[in-house]
C-alpha cells in the first residue's frame, strides 16, 4: 500500500488555512474530552507499555495544549503495539462521514512503524480497520490521508464503509525494544477541495514562491503558485515592506507539474517593478517569503559563497571571526599512496564536501570554474572585495594541492581520503584518522585528463601576470596528457565517484589542450568528435561542457575558427533546448521528473552556466533570463519554497550536512546544498523515507544535518555557484535591453 507523506508547518501558513468540514479534536482544553465528545482512550498488547497525557507543550502554532503519547514496546518481545483512540461521538454511536474526502492531523516525534487508521462498524469485530502509513518527524508536520488511500492489511477485506465510523486511531508497532513518541496537534476531516497537500505522498507550500534573495532591477521578475491557492487570470500584488502595493498583474496559464512536484503551477511576472526596495508577492491572500529587488542583490552571495572556499581550506589554521569556525591547521601528516615506497606531502587543497576527503576531479573542476569566472568577469579577479582572498588566489590553492597529486610519471593521483573511516563530530586539527588511514589512493586516465585540462587553463590565465607559474602549470598538463594518451579507458572505482566512462574527461583536456598547442591533428579529430556525442550540463562525471567553453570563447584563427563555430554552434542550440524545458515548467527547472538524481542543484547550476555562455556567444538578453530563472530555482522558486543557499533566504538552509555545522555547531553562509535527490541514495535514511511514502522527486529534500543524499554539498557544485553568482555581480553591470515580459 502507498503511504502519505508530510508537510512542514514552516512551509504553510496559520490555521485559517485549513477549512476544516468536521473538526475531531484541537485540543484547546487539555483535556481527554474531543471536540465531538468522545474521549481519548489508548491500550496496548501484553509486549508493550504506552503513556497517553495531554500536557502544556505548545501544540501546533502555539497552541496551549496537545496530546502526547510515548512508551516503549517491551524488550524480548517478536513484535509490540500500543494505540490512541479517539471515539467520533459522546456515545459511541457510528458518525456518518460519507461527505467529507479524508483525514487530516499534524504530529511530531519519533519516526518509526507509525499508522492511522479509521474503525466502522465493518470492522469493529475483526479490528482490521482502514489504515495508513505515515512519516512522523522532530517537526510539527501536517498529514493528509484520502479515505481513498485507507485499506485494511489483514483479515478478511470489508468494503469501506463511512456511513458507519466510528473511532480514528493511531497505532505504533514493531519488533521490541523500541521507544516512541507522538504528539498530536490537531485533527478533522476535510471534504473535496478542502486538501493542501494533493494527491498521496505530495506535500504542498500554498504560498506565492519567489526567489528569497531577490531580484536584479533591469532583468525579469517571477514567481509560481499552486493552483490550489491561485490559478490563471487570478490577481496578484506586490507589496513594499510599508504594506503600499508596487505591482498589480494577473496569473498566467497553469502547468501540468505533477510529475515532478505533485503540483499543478501557474506564473506570474512583475519585471516592471523596478524600484530598489523589500517585497512580497500576495496572490489568493498567501504572502511570499520576502525579497530584494535592486542593482546588488546577488553581490554578498557571490563573496560568501567564494569565501566558503577559505573556510575549507585544509593544512592551514582557520580563525574566521565572522562564522566563529576556529580550528588548527589540519591533516599535517605525509602520507603514502596505495603503492608501497611512494612517501610525500599532499597538504593543502580543501574539505570537498561534508567530511574531510579531497579529491583530483572536484579540485580541477574547482579552479575551472573560478578561472572562467576571472575570463568573463576580469574586474572581479582585477579587484576582489576587501576581506576575500580574491578568486585567482583561491585558484591558486586548489592548483597548488593539484601540484603534489601527480606522480613523476605524469599520472595522477585520485583523491586523499580516510576510506572507509569517517570523523564525524570532529574538528579538521582532531580527526583522528589523521595517522590512521588517511592516505592518497588510485590513479586513473580520468584524473589525469581533469588535472591535464585545468593545469593548460591555469597557463593561459596566469602567462601575463605570473610567467614562471604559468610554466609550471604547462608542463604538468603536457605530462598528464602523454599518461593519458597512453592509458585511455582507465576508469575510477571510488566507491563515492564511480566513474568508468571516460571521453567526456579527454574531451575537455583535448580540447585545452589544443587550445595551448595548436596542434592540427587535435584539431582534426575535435571536429570529428564534436558531434559524436550530444551536449550535456556539466556534472562531475561529465565535464565535457568545459572543453566546449575553451572551445567556444578561443580567440584564435584558421581551423580555431572552424572550432570555434562549432562549439559555439552546438553550445546554443543546447541552449535553446534547455530553455524549451524551461518554458514547459510550472518552476522553469529543465530538469525532467526522473532527473533529480544525486546533486540535482549542480544540474540546474549547469544550465545556469550554458545560458551564460549563449549570452556571452549570441548577445541575446533572452539566455541571461533563463540564466537567472536558474538561480532564482536554486533560491526559492521551487517547490519546496526553500533558498539552497546556507543562511540566505528566510527559508534557507539551516541544518546542513557539513563538518562545520556537525562538530562545531557553526555554518558558512553561501554554502550550497545538492538539493532534491529521489535517486539510488547510498544509505541516507532521509531520503528512503521519502522515497518509501511516493514524495515527488522534486520534494525529496531534507535540512536537518543527517542527509548527506541531498543537504551535503561539494566543492564543484559550490564553485559553479560562485560561476553563476559571479556573472551577475554589480561591479560592472552590462548594458542591457528592456527586460521581457514573460518570466
Amino acid at each position: 500500500m502507498r503511504t502519505i507523506l508530510i508537510l512542514l508547518i514552516a512551509l504553510l501558513g496559520g490555521p485559517s488555512a485549513l477549512p476544516a468540514a468536521l473538526l475531531i479534536d484541537g485540543f484547546s482544553g487539555g483535556t481527554a474530552t474531543d471536540a465531538l465528545g468522545g474521549q481519548w482512550r489508548s491500550f496496548t498488547d501484553a509486549d508493550s507499555s504506552q503513556t497517553l497525557r495531554f500536557n502544556a507543550t505548545p501544540g501546533w502554532q502555539g497552541a496551549r495544549y496537545c496530546l502526547s503519547v510515548s512508551g516503549k514496546l517491551v524488550p524480548g518481545a517478536a513484535q509490540g503495539y500500543a494505540v490512541v483512540q479517539a471515539p467520533l461521538s459522546a456515545s459511541g454511536a457510528p458518525v456518518d462521514i460519507r461527505g467529507h474526502e479524508g483525514l487530516r492531523f499534524w504530529a511530531r516525534g519519533s519516526d518509526g512503524p507509525w499508522r492511522v487508521g479509521i474503525a466502522t462498524t465493518a470492522t469493529a469485530a475483526t479490528y482490521n480497520h482502514y489504515e495508513a502509513a505515515f512519516l512522523n518527524r522532530p517537526r510539527w508536520t501536517l498529514v493528509e490521508v484520502p479515505f481513498s488511500r485507507l485499506s485494511e492489511t489483514w483479515g478478511p477485506a470489508h468494503p469501506w464503509c463511512p456511513a458507519g465510523a466510528l473511532f480514528v486511531q493511531f497505532s505504533f508497532g514493531g519488533a521490541a525494544p523500541l521507544a516512541f513518541k507522538l504528539q498530536i496537534g490537531r485533527v478533522e476531516f476535510y471534504d473535496a477541495g478542502g486538501e493542501l497537500s494533493g494527491p498521496p505522498g505530495v506535500f504542498v507550500s500554498p504560498r506565492p514562491k519567489a526567489d528569497q534573495v531577490g531580484y536584479l532591477s533591469r532583468d525579469s521578475k517571477w514567481f509560481s503558485v499552486v493552483t490550489q491557492t491561485a490559478g490563471p487570470g487570478a490577481p496578484f500584488t506586490v507589496v513594499d515592506a510599508s504594506g503600499d502595493t508596487a505591482f498589480r498583474g494577473t496569473l498566467g496559464r497553469a502547468f501540468d507539474d505533477r510529475a515532478s512536484s505533485g503540483e499543478w503551477v501557474a506564473r506570474g511576472d512583475f519585471s516592471g517593478l523596478t524600484a530598489t526596495g523589500t517585497y512580497r508577492v500576495w496572490a489568493g491572500g498567501r504572502a511570499s517569503q520576502p525579497f530584494r529587488v535592486g542593482p546588488a542583490v546577488y553581490d554578498r552571495l557571490w563573496k560568501d559563497a567564494l569565501r566558503c572556499f577559505y573556510l575549507i581550506r585544509c593544512g592551514t589554521a582557520i580563525d574566521d571571526p565572522a562564522t566563529g569556525i576556529v580550528h588548527a591547521a589540519c591533516h599535517p601528516t605525509r602520507r603514502t599512496d596505495t603503492r608501497p615506497g611512494l612517501d610525500r606531502d599532499f597538504t593543502g587543497g580543501w574539505h570537498n564536501a561534508g567530511d574531510f576527503g579531497k579529491w583530483t576531479h572536484e579540485a580541477a573542476f574547482s579552479v575551472s570554474h573560478f578561472l572562467w569566472l576571472a575570463e568573463w568577469r576580469p574586474d572581479l579577479a582585477a579587484h576582489p572585495p576587501a576581506g576575500d582572498p580574491g578568486l585567482l588566489n583561491e585558484a591558486r590553492w586548489g592548483l597548488d594541492w593539484l601540484f603534489k597529486m601527480q606522480n613523476p610519471d605524469g599520472s595522477v593521483l585520485h583523491k586523499v581520503d580516510s576510506e572507509p573511516l569517517f570523523a564525524q563530530g570532529h574538528m579538521p586539527d582532531t580527526d583522528p584518522t589523521t595517522s590512521l588511514a588517511r592516505y592518497a589512493s588510485t590513479y586513473s586516465t580520468i584524473d589525469a585528463a581533469d588535472f591535464s585540462a585545468v593545469m593548460a587553463q591555469a597557463a593561459r590565465d596566469f602567462a601575463a601576470t605570473d610567467p614562471a607559474y604559468a610554466a609550471r602549470c604547462a608542463s604538468a598538463s603536457a605530462r598528464a596528457w602523454t599518461w593519458a594518451l597512453a592509458h585511455p579507458s582507465q576508469g575510477q572505482a571510488d566507491p563515492y565517484y564511480p566513474d568508468f566512462v571516460v571521453w567526456q574527461e579527454m574531451l575537455w583536456a583535448e580540447c585545452e589542450r589544443f587550445r595551448a598547442t595548436r596542434d592540427p591533428r587535435l584539431a582534426a579529430d575535435l571536429l570529428a568528435r564534436l558531434p559524436e556525442h550530444p551536449l550535456t550540463v556539466e556534472t562531475w562525471s561529465d565535464p565535457q561542457l568545459l572543453g566546449y567553453f575553451a572551445l567556444a570563447f578561443d580567440k584564435g584563427g584558421g581551423v580555431s575558427a572552424a572550432l570555434r563555430a562549432e562549439a559555439r554552434a552546438r553550445l546554443t542550440a543546447f541552449a535553446d533546448t534547455l530553455q524549451a524545458k524551461q518554458d514547459a515548467s510550472g518552476y522553469a527547472v529543465w530538469l525532467p521528473a526522473d532527473g533529480y538524481g544525486w546533486s540535482s542543484n549542480s544540474q540546474v547550476l549547469g544550465a545556469g552556466n550554458v545560458f551564460c555562455a549563449a549570452w556571452r556567444i549570441r548577445g541575446l538578453n533572452r539566455y541571461r533570463q533563463d540564466a537567472l530563472r536558474c538561480m532564482d530555482n536554486i533560491l526559492g522558486v521551487n517547490a519546496l519554497d526553500h533558498c539552497h543557499a546556507t543562511l540566505f533566504g528566510t527559508r534557507g538552509n539551516r541544518d546542513p550536512y557539513h563538518w562545520a555545522n556537525l562538530s562545531a555547531g557553526r555554518l558558512m553562509p553561501g554554502w550550497l546544498s545538492e538539493g532534491p535527490n529521489s535517486g539510488p541514495n547510498h544509505g541516507d535514511v532521509n531520503l528512503t523515507g521519502l522515497d518509501q511514502v511516493g514524495t515527488p522527486p522534486a520534494k525529496c529534500f531534507v535540512d536537518d544535518g543527517t542527509s548527506w543524499g541531498s543537504d551535503e554539498g561539494t566543492t564543484d557544485l559550490e564553485s559553479a555557484f560562485v560561476l553563476l553568482c559571479g556573472v551577475f555581480h554589480s561591479q560592472v553591470t552590462p548594458p542591457m535591453p528592456p527586460p521581457p515580459q514573460r518570466p
